[in-house]
């Protein structure tokens, strides 16, 4: 069974409602797959419960948020399992990262998921593509219009601002794709449908640019719970021999110590990222595949993830130095607080073998 978990999320006028209509229609007309939509939880809870505003503080709002769209989200994957299609897309107008976007800071949500019994590296790995919409309320010269949806009360200059956290939210997943608000709304719709398809098809490209960061002369200071999300990441690369060149590569990704497994098959040439496979797993598949394969190489690194300029960079951290990498969005866009000292075609000149014969846990 082949099952695409999206989420879809952007601030308050991105065109959610709008495009998710699209979707429907795409998926319905020209693909083989079955569309499972989860609507969006607060608006269901402002129409028909209580309206944020009404409640005392918003940690109890967001905390309802959190727990209706996690069982949602559960009995969209329950429904799955007696659905007689095959292929199935689960399509999500917002995703439970967004309840941080509400709240005054990150140790809310972590109270929040505490709470629950949930940590946030699972949360955001079981989507599979995250697809983040700008709003209209970043723009001066874009209408930013507030009657699409009678639940949604931001006057434009703090929608604005939550549209920027809301992208900070999803800083760490390791497939978001940013569309930018648009004076025509139909390229902005075309854009999205072109991911979907890139995504349906099996195999995605993405390119990047890589630097060197001088440590000495960069402020590295600056990085919080609050403006960034850094996770320390293990690759395990499998000792696999495949006649088109792919690399099969074992994740293990480790946030305030919680813990979660991506199993990834691609192939890098020339700085272009070709994937077939980007799919989150058990612990019990990880650990089978690291007994049943040879491991021909282990690389461990911390990747902190932020935002500048409406754009997602990465700083990977190594044992001997620090690269800065820019995907196909903000290539050459560097962050202001980072001087780098000369552009890498890879980050292979730090990547140490880590690997030395002992026992994988």
């Amino acid at each position: 069974m082949s099952v695409i978990k999206i989420a879809l999320t952007g601030g308050p006028s991105a065109g959610k409602t709008t495009i998710i209509e699209e979707i429907k229609k795409y998926v319905k007309d020209y693909t083989k797959y079955n569309l499972i939509v989860i609507p969006e939880t607060a608006t269901e809870l402002s129409d028909n419960l209580i309206r944020p505003q009404d409640v005392k503080n918003a940690i109890d709002f967001q905390g309802s948020v959190l727990e209706r769209q996690v069982f949602k989200e559960q009995e969209a994957n329950k429904i799955i399992e007696y659905n007689e299609k095959s292929d199935n897309v689960i399509l999500c107008d917002r995703g439970v990262m967004d309840n941080w976007a509400y709240l005054n800071n990150h140790l809310e949500f972590d109270y929040l998921l505490d709470k629950h019994g949930l940590d946030e590296i699972n949360l955001l790995d079981d989507y599979d593509l995250v697809i983040y919409l700008e709003s209209t309320s970043c723009y001066e010269n874009l209408k930013y219009e507030t009657e699409t949806n009678k639940a949604r009360y931001e006057e434009k200059e703090k929608a604005s601002k939550l549209d920027k956290k809301t992208l900070l939210c999803w800083c760490g997943h390791r497939n978001l794709r940013i569309v930018k608000a648009k004076e025509n709304f139909s390229d902005k719709k075309n854009e999205v449908i072109d991911i979907l398809k890139e995504y349906i098809s099996g195999i995605r490209k993405s390119s990047y640019e890589m630097y060197e960061i001088d440590e000495a002369s960069s402020d590295l200071t600056m990085y919080d719970d609050n403006n960034s999300m850094t996770v320390s990441e293990y690759h395990y690369h499998l000792g696999l021999e495949d006649k088109n060149g792919y690399d099969y590569v074992l994740i293990k990704r480790i946030y305030k110590g919680y813990e979660s497994y991506v199993f990834v098959v691609k192939k890098v040439i020339n700085n272009v990222i070709r994937i077939v496979n980007d799919k989150k797993i058990t612990q019990a598949e990880f650990l089978n595949l690291i007994a049943k394969y040879n491991i021909k190489k282990i690389v461990k690194k911390d990747v902190l993830s932020s935002i500048y300029n409406g754009f997602v960079y990465k700083i990977e951290s190594y044992d001997d130095g620090m690269v800065l990498v820019l995907n196909d969005e903000n290539k050459g866009i560097i962050p202001n607080n980072i001087k780098v000292s000369r552009p890498l075609q890879s980050a292979s000149c730090y990547e140490q073998n880590k690997y030395n014969g002992k026992k994988i846990s």
